[in-house]
């Protein structure tokens, strides 16, 4: 099963529209930037901390893979 570690309607509607089967994680990650942050590495750190929260959430699914 495919899972989306992202709230992004476009991501979801991209899904959709492909006829992929996937499930929405509802994850409670910050995404709030560093005072110091760049740019490219906030998005980088959100986005793994996202991906890990998500298979964390599907890790009963030994199929699961989190985008």
């Amino acid at each position: 099963m495919l899972y989306l570690a992202s709230r992004s309607p476009r991501r979801n509607e991209l899904l959709a529209r492909l006829d992929i089967p996937f499930r929405t994680l509802d994850l409670d990650v910050p995404e709030i930037r560093g005072a110091d942050e760049a740019p490219a590495a906030y998005v980088r750190r959100v986005a793994l901390d996202k991906a890990r929260a998500g298979l964390a959430l599907a890790a009963a699914d030994p199929q699961a893979m989190v985008l």
